[in-house]
């Protein structure tokens, strides 16, 4: 298991345990979000300093860092195959407003975006405009994630709301 916190550093639990197996130290301002590479072989950070951190999840080693244009870094997410990583932020890049949850679909050709302005967005992951928008909420929405084509509703993408509805 992999947390990020507002201390700037990512840990790495034994969620069997609860012991501590590493602490992953860089950041300069509060980390807020790590994901697992699907092997489980690098750990992949953002956090509000503005940088993407990857790190070698068995010795803690920093393996790479980048630096966006702008801070505020809010998740990352690696593609199925280990090989990307998708960031959601402050940024606009995406122009939709704040970014506050991207996630790669299983098959690697999609990302599901969550943001600020109540949409959550499918966008093709080789190009820069949204295949797709789905609207309904009436506010901030703070994650997505898309599923299997064929789950239990129908629908293979979810998302969380600050709606008071």
């Amino acid at each position: 298991m992999v947390t990020a916190s507002y201390d700037k550093t990512v840990r790495v639990w034994d969620a069997a345990t609860g012991h501590e197996l590493l602490r992953l130290v860089g950041h300069t301002d509060a980390v807020n979000g790590a994901a697992f590479s699907p092997d489980g072989q690098r750990v992949a950070s953002v956090a509000r300093d503005g940088t993407l951190r990857v790190w070698d999840a068995q010795t803690g080693e920093q393996r790479s860092k980048l630096a966006g244009e702008s801070g505020n870094l809010l998740s990352a997410d690696f593609s199925p195959d280990g090989q990307r990583v998708v960031t959601a932020g402050q940024d606009g890049i995406a122009r939709v407003g704040t970014v506050y949850s991207a996630r790669f679909r299983p098959d690697g050709q999609r990302v599901v975006t969550a943001s600020q302005d109540g949409t959550a967005r499918v966008w093709d992951a080789g190009v820069t405009n949204s295949s797709r928008q789905l609207l309904g909420h009436m506010s901030t929405i703070r994650t997505a994630a898309e599923g299997p084509p064929h789950t239990a509703c129908g629908h293979p993408a979810a998302s969380m709301k600050n709606d008071r509805h």
